[in-house]
């Protein structure tokens, strides 16, 4: 000190130095930083030097804390900058907790990485005390930290663990081995740092220190934690886009349908290699890529139907178009798209699928066939009925034209009345282009001309009707038209005796859930007897058991003629 003493005076007698830095020591030993002045005067004949001397310890102090300050945020950058390079897991974990235990000082540190579906904290990585590294693959549940350190885990701020690591182990033997290491390793001081981002838990880090209380730095520690934190949460996003990118490359690369993409002018900007096969290997991926979509069209004007329909109305769902196969193969396919809107609503492109309906195309005209055969099959099974009931008819006038008893013969002639009834409704069937309904109204109408013309009523008797435009399925046709041929012909042949004159009125309506047919003649109605023991005829007693059959209600009314009112349900 007297050497450099010496050097600052002759400098300063020669005018070399004014100033200058001096360490000083006050009496208690403690060491203080001055910067000093020095200046020479003479006075008379005498040369002088004058040297002041002020204390710059703070600036000394914040000087040094700003170089500090400084390292410390170069570090970070630098450390920031390295974790993006990292595309493994594991080496972003070894490389935080190299970097973790330099800037630490620690004397060991272990990173765990924290399993939210299992709620445990797993060992990823460790540096120190190589010896006991079996030790390190051990797993915290996240129970066993206790409310309190969950809490500090998720404040991103570090905190010293009072009873060591040991504390947390739940499991007996771990927790003694645990003892027993920081027992022989003289760990005194353990501290622990959540490894968090917005609140949502990533894993911990462990600091580990045998005679030193802690990190020198600790907000500088905690500083490099929560960057180790967006970068572990980084990497975390980058493999989920990684492997959900993966998964969607797989499934466009494997889809049987055909995924596109065009810009505004229907260029094709991508499309799925199903393509290939699609289009029978006419059309390739890569050739298609900037080529226009309408290329793909056997028939440019059903192209331009389709894109004018897109573009007015924004989508389209399963329409049909020919794509050009190998040769001169079609191949038909349903296409749905959709417009792609900006949020000046301009049209940027079009996204959207098509697959090939050949089969279902196969499957539609081998099923219009199949219906086919089964209708011209019904058909002819609708007209032999026909036919052969005609024969029966034909059977029972052969029988009753050899009979001379008159009761035969008119139980001959209504029985083939009856069937005449039945062979009507299957030969409307026949003819009808629903071969499992009849219009029944026209079904009642041709029942009137017939039954009328058979009994040669002239214009004595009149028949009026009032019938819904109803269609009936062939279970309730047959018995709803036998009804209607036993009181039809009843009333034709008894209620209007010795040429009287009169009306017949026919009503077949819908009320609600129910058929109703009203049967009305104003003739001589029914004989007194049927009042009090019913129908004793076999036709009106027929009449009875097809509307039991129908599940119906049958209600008679004698004024001023006879009403019969039958009412069924709609399913009969």
């Amino acid at each position: 000190s007297k050497t450099k003493a010496l050097r600052i005076f002759r400098k300063a007698e020669k005018g070399e130095v004014k100033t200058f830095e001096w360490q000083c020591q006050r009496k208690d030993g403690v060491l203080f930083h001055t910067e000093g002045t020095v200046s020479s005067f003479s006075v008379g004949n005498g040369s002088y030097l004058l040297a002041i001397l002020r204390d710059v310890t703070s600036r000394k102090e914040n000087e040094a804390l700003l170089k500090i300050r400084m390292h410390q945020q170069n570090l970070l950058s630098q450390f920031l900058w390295s974790l993006g390079e990292f595309r493994s897991v594991e080496e972003l974990y070894d490389y935080i907790a190299l970097v973790l235990k330099r800037e630490s000082e620690a004397d060991a540190i272990l990173i765990a990485e924290y399993h939210p579906q299992s709620e445990t904290f797993q060992i990823r990585t460790s540096m120190g005390f190589k010896k006991f590294g079996e030790l390190w693959k051990i797993s915290i549940p996240l129970h066993s930290i206790g409310p309190e350190h969950l809490e500090l885990l998720q404040s991103r701020n570090l905190f010293p663990v009072e009873k060591g690591l040991s504390s947390l182990i739940p499991d007996k033997l771990l927790k003694r081995q645990w003892e027993m290491v920081e027992r022989v390793l003289g760990i005194h001081f353990t501290y622990l740092m959540g490894i968090s981002v917005e609140r949502k838990l990533y894993g911990g880090v462990v600091f580990f220190y045998k005679t030193k209380p802690g990190p020198e730095h600790p907000s500088f520690i905690e500083s490099i934690v929560n960057v180790a934190g967006v970068g572990i949460q980084r990497l975390y996003a980058q493999d989920a886009l990684r492997i959900s990118e993966e998964k969607y490359r797989r499934i466009f690369e494997h889809i049987q349908d055909v995924y596109f993409e065009t810009d505004q002018d229907g260029k094709i900007k991508e499309i799925s290699p199903s393509i290939e096969y699609t289009s029978r290997f006419r059309f390739f991926r890569e050739a298609l890529i900037g080529k226009p979509f309408s290329q793909l069209w056997q028939d440019p004007k059903i192209y331009n139907a389709f894109w004018t329909t897109l573009m007015q109305v924004g989508f389209v769902s399963d329409f049909e178009m020919s794509l050009l196969g190998k040769e001169t193969l079609l191949v038909p396919c349903g296409i749905t798209a959709k417009v792609i809107w900006n949020k000046n609503g301009d049209s940027t492109g079009v996204i959207g699928s098509f697959r090939d309906i050949t089969r279902q195309k196969t499957n539609e005209q081998a099923l219009k066939k199949a219906l086919e055969e089964k209708e011209a099959l019904l058909r002819e099974i609708h007209h032999r009925v026909k036919n052969n009931l005609q024969v029966i008819i034909s059977l029972l006038n052969l029988g009753a034209s050899q009979s001379e008893d008159p009761r035969v013969l008119q139980q001959l002639e209504e029985c083939g009345e009856r069937i005449r009834s039945i062979a009507m409704i299957h030969e409307r069937l026949y003819h009808s282009e629903d071969l499992s309904h009849i219009d029944f109204r026209s079904y009642i109408q041709s029942l009137i001309s017939e039954l009328f013309g058979m009994y040669s009523t002239g214009d004595r008797i009149a028949c009026k009707t009032h019938i819904d435009a109803i269609t009936l399925n062939i279970e309730t046709a047959v018995p709803c038209g036998l009804i209607l041929n036993e009181l039809l012909t009843n009333a034709l042949k008894h209620a209007f005796p010795e040429n009287k004159r009169g009306v017949i009125e026919i009503v077949f309506k819908r009320q609600k859930d129910r058929y109703v047919l009203t049967f009305r003649d104003n003739g001589i109605g029914l004989p007194r007897v049927s009042r009090s023991q019913g129908p004793k005829s076999m036709g009106l007693q027929l009449v009875e058991i097809l509307t039991k059959q129908l599940e119906g209600k049958i209600r008679v009314e004698r004024k001023q003629g006879t009403t019969f009112r039958i009412s069924f349900p709609l399913g009969k």
